[in-house]
């Protein structure tokens, strides 16, 4: 996944304008909807099945 701040195009990594640089956040998280949330019991097993990496973040409030 790329950042919010680029976008790959012609084969080269251009900035957005600015209304696309910042993801739409939803619901209750605050988070963009891009974001696949995954119970930890089930990450590991989804991340090896779709091979892809875990991002652990933990909010203290």
């Amino acid at each position: 996944m790329l950042s919010p701040l680029v976008e790959k195009r012609y084969g080269k990594y251009e900035r957005k304008p600015a209304q696309q640089r910042l993801p739409k956040k939803c619901g209750e998280t605050g988070f963009t909807d891009e974001i696949d949330w995954v119970e930890w019991d089930r990450a590991i097993g989804v991340a090896k099945d779709l091979n892809k990496p875990i991002f652990f973040l933990i909010h203290k409030t």
